[in-house]
């Protein structure tokens, strides 16, 4: 016999208790398993980045959310915390980007497997992937012989934008910034503000090669890189710029009526 209409409203979705959530946002989010959420790509047996973690103390992970786990409603804020693995900053739709610590990795990995709160299985559910921030992320896609290629040529090298990542922790951000420069000490290309602001945290990088973009984009610190936008003037020429006739009206001409 098919069931009522009242009886479907009564029934509980075993979607959504697979989510962990209470909302119609979550009923359809599938319940991934830990081992695969916690699985971040290439960073434990890349020895650079281990270096470079050593060095600043950590560095960034890109964090993809479910498609449907996009709302403000759905951020890991439990599972990515200052705690564990701070969130440092968003993305394009669904992603956010988190500093990652082995020891932090640990704590995430403890509180997955010794928690079974329903806000922990919430947040795992929204949880697509979690992968470091690779040079390819940092260039866009694209090649660094590209964006050196759309780079405004100057007298003292290509003009590029880097942007760098906001940890806004006390000592932090010195660290990833001194690693940075670093980089482009050697690889002697100098660095200026370029008209940003020092809260923006964005660069005007002079580069010589397709090498010094690549080397800026496997910085731990650096967020993006990409060619300086160039701001172009309008000039009409339909103006006559020419000089003021001599035989305009003075206002002695006019009568004060």
């Amino acid at each position: 016999m098919p069931a009522t209409s009242s009886e479907v409203r009564r029934r509980p979705s075993s979607c959504r208790e697979c989510a962990g959530g209470t909302g119609t946002g979550t009923k359809n989010l599938p319940r991934p398993p830990p081992v695969h959420l916690l699985r971040v790509s290439r960073f434990g047996s890349d020895a650079t980045k281990l270096v470079v973690a050593s060095r600043t103390g950590g560095v960034p992970a890109r964090v993809r959310l479910h498609p449907l786990a996009t709302a403000k409603s759905h951020r890991p804020g439990t599972l990515f915390s200052s705690r564990t693995c701070p969130i440092i900053g968003a993305g394009a739709l669904g992603e956010l980007f988190v500093k990652v610590t082995p020891d932090g990795l640990d704590k995430i990995a403890a509180s997955v497997y010794s928690g079974d709160s329903r806000q922990i299985v919430k947040e795992l559910s929204a949880v697509s992937v979690v992968e470091p921030v690779t040079p390819e992320i940092r260039r866009g896609g694209r090649t660094a012989r590209d964006i050196l290629r759309d780079c405004p040529r100057r007298s003292n090298g290509f003009l590029a934008r880097v942007r760098l990542f906001d940890f806004d922790e006390g000592g932090e951000q010195a660290k990833f910034y001194e690693d940075f420069l670093g980089v482009c000490r050697r690889r002697e290309v100098s660095v200026e503000p370029g008209g940003y602001s020092e809260t923006s945290l964005t660069y005007a990088v002079h580069c010589w090669s397709a090498e010094d973009i690549e080397a800026i984009a496997d910085t731990a610190g650096v967020r993006s890189i990409a060619a300086m936008p160039s701001v172009l003037a309008l000039r009409p020429k339909f103006a006559d710029h020419g000089l003021i006739p001599s035989d305009l009206p003075s206002p002695d001409d006019y009568s004060s009526d």
